[in-house]
């Protein structure tokens, strides 16, 4: 265990001084706190303002995570991250959506068969008027690649792991699970996935707040440098990989 903490200090330290750590998570950092700040001006209904704030802790977990070498684990927080944004954004589509959500009764008889070692019924939140609404369709397309590449066990997931096969001479060769992903190139994906996930969900609470977040100067030009710095980013990831392939 000591080793494996150490581990992750030792990425994270080294990961954390990189320009693209820096500018990339530094900006959506920013980004969100100019949001955060915002959020009393900005009136009820304060679950919205709660939703942001849970994001913006999931965003911190997830790049602290993506620096300790463990991109595969932030997945799950940042699944959460985006279905808190669409639920905020059901709610404002349709104020209805928030008891859906809740959903006390069926939630409730779930656990009760739980602790009964019953097996639970089905069942789905069903949000209504949401269907072909932009952000929420980009949304389901972050849940959909984060469901298929990282939270589940995946033939992707599985593939995407650092493994390595030492072979010797006269002796059966061993497999080893590095538990900290070494490519670089997996790590600055996932930093750069991360932030363009974050994008959809800050877009979705400007959406909750009718716009206003970027009516406001201050944060509207938080949100314009995280853009910049992201497309800086992609356009200089593609390039040091393209020239890295020939």
């Amino acid at each position: 265990m000591d080793r494996f903490i150490a581990g992750q200090r030792r990425n994270l330290d080294q990961l954390r001084q990189t320009q693209l750590f820096q500018d990339l998570i530094d900006s959506l950092d920013r980004a969100y706190r100019s949001v955060i700040e915002m959020v009393p001006e900005l009136g009820p209904p304060i679950i919205y303002g709660r939703f942001v704030l849970v994001c913006h802790k999931s965003m911190l977990s997830a790049a602290t995570l993506i620096g300790q070498g463990q991109p595969e684990d932030a997945g799950g927080v940042t699944r959460r991250a985006v279905e808190a944004a669409r639920v905020a954004l059901a709610i404002k589509l349709n104020d209805e959506n928030a008891a859906q959500w809740v959903a006390y009764e069926d939630r409730h008889d779930r656990w009760l068969r739980r602790l009964q070692n019953e097996r639970p019924r089905s069942f789905r939140v069903e949000f209504r008027d949401i269907r072909g609404h932009a952000v929420i369709e980009r949304l389901d397309a972050h849940l959909g690649t984060l469901s298929d590449g990282v939270v589940h066990f995946t033939p992707e997931f599985y593939i995407g792991l650092d493994w390595e096969v030492r072979e010797a001479a006269g002796s059966a060769a061993e497999v080893y699970l590095n538990y900290f992903q070494r490519d670089n190139r997996a790590i600055e994906l996932a930093l750069i996935s991360l932030s363009a996930m974050h994008l959809t969900i800050l877009e979705a609470f400007d959406a909750c707040y009718d716009g206003r977040l970027q009516a406001d100067g201050a944060c509207q030009q938080a949100l314009v440098d995280f853009i910049q710095f992201g497309r800086a980013s992609i356009a200089a990831y593609q390039q040091r990989y393209r020239t890295a392939e020939g």
